[in-house]
């Protein structure tokens, strides 16, 4: 047949070339999302940046972020993973001297914190839901079990 024998009828399924009935692309690429369950018992975690405190709802977006904006060189626009790399990279690539981490609120310029994503944060600028998640993974719930 031609062209018009090549065209579905309305709502007829797509088949891929095994002759497997797929509803588009997402059904077939990558892994199957997990259903969640318990949900009542899960708690937002907020990830914030130490930086500029911008909050994200994943670690993984809060070290790109980190990345972009605050561990770029200026000179060449490479990305490096912590202020630490940033410095070191700076000073031996370029022969020059990071004093601040750029685009840093005030008070939190310093180059002395190692810091990726949440580790490495000082204790006392952690949220609270992050602080009782890691509380929760080392095994020390908040109620006393006697």
């Amino acid at each position: 047949g031609g062209p018009a024998s090549r065209l579905r009828a309305r709502g007829q399924r797509q088949r891929d070339p095994r002759g497997v009935s797929v509803r588009g692309h997402a059904r077939t690429m990558g892994k199957p999302k997990k259903k969640r369950g318990n949900t009542e018992a899960e708690e937002k975690i907020e990830y914030s940046c130490f930086y500029c405190m911008r909050v994200f709802q994943d670690e993984k977006v809060l070290i790109l972020h980190q990345k972009a904006k605050h561990f770029r060189c200026h000179l060449c626009s490479k990305k490096l993973s912590t202020a630490g790399g940033l410095v070191v990279h700076v000073q031996s690539v370029h022969k020059e001297t990071v004093t601040a981490i750029p685009n840093a609120k005030e008070g939190r310029e310093s180059t002395e914190f190692e810091i990726y994503g949440m580790e490495g944060v000082p204790e006392e600028y952690l949220p609270e839901s992050y602080k009782r998640m890691r509380q929760r993974q080392k095994g020390g719930g908040s109620a006393g079990s006697a």
